[in-house]
């Protein structure tokens, strides 16, 4: 009898654990906002609005209260909490109306044409797009990020307040010039020219094992940087858009610098010692890979639907057309000296080449190897520096008498 009463009371315990999980809520409504992200607390199941602001939402566990958030950019985030009781029928109806997020645009103020200064707001980081600048700025509590928008005169002209939980630290341009925020975990794409403002999220380490050995693309291919032997081997390609077939281009190979590096490292350590006055050997180490025995030092960049490749390593620029025909070679004429840190940077809009030497900014002519000095700048003093139509875009960050941080955009003339 007891045996038959236990089953029993174990049949009806599965039953009813049964039913528990099988029961489902269908979440439903409109909210008058499209691309609004619907996500359920501490969990990665979720959804979006369609183009009229409606949604569907099913709840798969209805035994415990739910929390959902409902985000979207230029608008207040609203969570909305449902109580197991409510999720024991099969559909509950939540409509509202989203509530816009209001910025105060004076907080950010331009003193000169030539400097933007952030009151209020910290300006992390920044990216040009055509001829929009794009600034990303912490909010002034803090613990929220916005993208500030100004002309190329920094004339501030619209601010995007982001949804509370992404917190990006920079903003990147992308090979096809697509805007990206990169924050710990993940990178969100979004245009700043369209409204409303989505959001598109990818996972952070799958997006840079995708993306960061992209240079550029075409219309007929999409072409790759790839480096290999601790950066002493770097391999140019490009992979035809429609076929997917890759193509190798270019090969700079500096792998002998391997071996005279551990030869200077072994005779270095033969005569060191403690009591000598020559440099530590870990000083030295890294003073003869920077200026005798370097990584690979090449680059690809596309200007006017050509190709040039820089190849610092041997000293020459070569040019080609985009069917890698060679148009024509030159010796690189610019100094090698021990100030020189080998960045390229190019003018996207007017397709010209920079490069730094010590606190001299000189404009490279690609189809001669010559250069023409054109300003004088320390490039250590900003953190990020823009070289865009003709003009130079710095972020500068210092301290007040208090030692609060302070951040501004500036801009020059070349």
């Amino acid at each position: 009898m007891k045996k038959s009463a236990l089953l029993l009371l174990l049949f009806s315990l599965g039953f009813i654990f049964q039913a528990a999980a099988q029961c489902k809520t269908v979440v439903y409504g409109n909210v008058g906002v499209s691309n609004v992200n619907i996500s359920i607390s501490n969990s990665s199941h979720g959804t979006s609005t369609d183009a009229w602001g409606q949604y569907a939402l099913i709840l798969h566990d209805c035994t415990k209260p739910v929390y959902l958030r409902y985000s979207c950019i230029g608008y207040q985030d609203t969570v909305v909490s449902l109580s197991s009781q409510q999720l024991q029928r099969d559909s509950v109806n939540i409509s509202f109306r989203m509530r816009k997020q209001k910025y105060n645009l004076q907080e950010v103020t331009v003193t000169t044409k030539q400097k933007l200064y952030g009151n209020r707001y910290y300006f992390m980081d920044f990216e040009v797009f055509d001829n929009t600048i794009c600034i990303l700025a912490a909010c002034p509590n803090k613990n929220r990020r916005c993208l500030i928008l100004a002309d190329e005169a920094l004339q501030g002209h619209d601010t995007i307040p982001l949804p509370a939980h992404i917190k990006p630290e920079r903003v990147m341009r992308d090979c096809m010039c697509n805007c990206q925020l990169i924050a710990n975990d993940s990178v969100y794409e979004i245009d700043p020219k369209t409204q409303p403002h989505k959001l598109t999220a990818v996972e952070k380490s799958h997006y840079f094992r995708t993306m960061s050995d992209c240079l550029f693309a075409t219309d007929t291919h999409v072409y790759f940087k790839e480096k290999g032997m601790q950066g002493y081997f770097t391999s140019f390609y490009r992979v035809d858009r429609e076929t997917k077939k890759p193509q190798q281009l270019f090969l700079n190979d500096v792998t002998d610098n391997i071996r005279k590096y551990w030869d200077e490292m072994t005779f270095f350590m033969k005569y060191w010692s403690p009591t000598s006055h020559g440099a530590p050997p870990g000083v030295w180490s890294q003073y003869i890979k920077n200026q005798w025995f370097r990584t690979s030092d090449a680059e690809l960049r596309l200007a006017d639907d050509n190709l040039y490749y820089f190849d610092q390593s041997l000293g020459y620029i070569q040019h080609y057309d985009l069917n890698i025909n060679k148009i024509d070679s030159c010796a690189i004429q610019y100094p090698f000296m021990e100030g020189w840190k080998h960045t390229l940077y190019q003018d996207i809009a007017q397709n010209r080449f920079y490069t730094f030497i010590k606190s001299q900014i000189y404009e490279i002519n690609p189809t001669s190897g010559s250069i023409i000095a054109k300003a004088k700048l320390t490039p250590s003093l900003y953190p990020k520096i823009i070289i865009h139509d003709g003009q130079l875009f710095l972020l500068k960050k210092t301290h007040d008498s208090s030692g609060e941080g302070k951040t501004l955009i500036e801009r020059r003339k070349l």
